[in-house]
């Protein structure tokens, strides 16, 4: 190995320990305050609340990547953009953000009208001043990404996460019913824009087509995905609202938040790194197929218990912490839980496409989701939540598997290669699933749940670790050695993928 590779991955093995440092320490720091907000507002509040403020959700999302339109991403994928560039990109960043607003406002009406509730209107108009925040943190954001600087990107995550669960809380004990979610979204947005922004000013200068074509033309693509991947895994949410009405949808918006709790706030602590550090090894593909393989084996190892988890103790951790009257979000959350296990993969993936500029491949594969996936929530919808929620995992093949052979085809990385990072903690998972159903089964009916719960966890959490161990200690071990030395402050690269 030359000595400039080797310092390469020193460098950017630091780089990546020192994102996940910074990041845990933020998700660490608010997420216990979130979920206390997640259980605070789900006693103070009514299902239909959370139905009604997801449905003003619904028509306003949409709009947020119009907002944006992939211009971040740009910024963060295109190598080499002077001020100029910026400047243009962040004015029309801004444009963006007032032709969202103006359009959610015109639709607001409409959207009153598609779920028979005339409060919607104002709800939606208000959702949608969050678009000017938006539009203004784009390029800032996309350049702190560019610089790796994970540091700032996580307190702005962090204050943004704890002033949003503040005021939801504040707001819900007043009894400002849905309009909590509201305030509170807007205000987290604010509070994110001013700090990307105090810390990455860009100025503004009108745009030419003839200097920002290139970033415009990669945006609409990245834009035209992301508006399509909304507008399908929307559209269970949409259909559940239109056909079931608002409280099934409160319900199935709590099961989908408690689901992606354990699992997304762990995989999002690992997103939050690799995008950044994909975008920087575009031209290295060794690297970026070691770093691959090495990101897909930590999120197999975290993900595998928490979902399988998540899923055989649902019952008892909702009726501890939310109480009777939330016993319809169990069968969603479970089936959810599952498919956002897989998902998370599939974020990687998408990743790795989006830093080769694969992006018209992900444009397609989104269009197809928006052609399926609405009409398998359409007829699942008769049999209740858990059917809907049960068609995010049956579209799986089709919206996330097709990725994984562009990717290995992309990387040179074969299949047995990807399959043998991933079997350990499938195993281990499938062993601790069994041990965990063979305790409940023999724990007496008369136990409270609590302590149910407790031995579920405590006999998961000690047969899953003991498998893992002993099925995948030499790589274990070279994740420990590799921690090490870089405390030591020698970050030579020990893991070999």
């Amino acid at each position: 190995m030359s000595t400039e590779l080797h310092e390469r991955k020193s460098r950017l093995d630091t780089a990546f320990i020192h994102g996940m440092g910074w990041t845990a320490g933020a998700k660490w720091l608010t997420q216990g305050l979130t979920w206390v907000s997640v259980i605070v507002v789900a006693r103070l509040l009514s299902p239909s609340d959370f139905g009604i403020s997801d449905m003003a959700g619904l028509v306003t999302v949409m709009m947020t990547f119009l907002a944006e339109f992939g211009i971040g991403t740009a910024v963060l994928q295109i190598r080499e953009m002077d001020r100029r560039t910026l400047a243009q990109l962040n004015t029309l960043s801004l444009l963006l953000g007032l032709a969202a607003i103006l359009l959610s406002v015109l639709v607001a009406p409409l959207g009153a009208w598609f779920f028979h509730l005339p409060a919607l209107a104002p709800l939606i108009a208000w959702n949608s001043l969050g678009f000017l925040p938006t539009a203004i943190q784009a390029i800032p954001s996309g350049l702190l990404q560019k610089d790796l600087d994970y540091r700032r990107l996580s307190i702005i995550e962090a204050a943004q996460a704890v002033v949003q669960a503040v005021v939801i809380m504040l707001c819900a004990f007043l009894g400002f019913a849905y309009w909590s979610f509201v305030i509170s979204a807007t205000t987290g947005r604010c509070v994110a824009a001013g700090l990307s922004y105090y810390w990455r000013p860009v100025s503004f200068s009108w745009p030419r087509r003839s200097e920002i074509g290139a970033a415009m033309r990669f945006g609409i693509e990245v834009a035209v995905q992301r508006i399509a991947t909304t507008i399908s895994a929307s559209s269970d949410t949409i259909i559940v609202g239109r056909i079931l009405g608002s409280a099934p949808l409160g319900a199935y918006r709590l099961a989908i938040n408690l689901s992606s709790a354990p699992v997304d706030k762990l995989a999002m602590l690992i997103m939050r790194v690799t995008g950044p550090l994909f975008a920087s090894l575009q031209d290295d593909k060794p690297l970026m197929r070691r770093y691959f393989l090495i990101f897909s084996d930590l999120l197999a190892l975290v993900l595998c218990p928490l979902m399988s988890g998540f899923i055989i103790t649902a019952p008892d951790v909702i009726a501890l912490t939310l109480g009777p009257k939330w016993d319809a979000v169990v069968g969603p959350s479970q089936w959810l839980a599952a498919y956002i296990g897989i998902r998370s993969l599939g974020i990687l993936m998408n990743q790795i496409l989006t830093s080769l500029h694969r992006t018209g491949f992900l444009m397609r594969l989104s269009i197809v989701g928006f052609a399926v996936m609405p009409v398998v929530f359409y007829f699942a919808s008769p049999y209740g939540t858990s059917a809907v929620a049960a068609g995010w995992v049956l579209t799986a093949p089709i919206t996330l598997f097709p990725m994984i052979p562009q990717v290995l085809r992309a990387l040179d990385c074969s299949v047995w290669t990807y399959l043998r990072v991933l079997l350990p903690s499938f195993a281990a998972m499938s062993v601790m699933t069994l041990a965990v159903l063979a305790v409940q089964m023999k724990i007496p009916g008369d136990w409270p749940p609590l302590w149910r719960l407790i031995a579920a966890v405590a006999s998961g959490a000690v047969v899953y670790v003991s498998v893992i161990f002993a099925i995948h200690h030499t790589r274990i071990w070279q994740y420990i050695q590799f921690l090490k030395q870089l405390r030591s402050r020698n970050s030579a690269s020990i893991v070999r993928a």
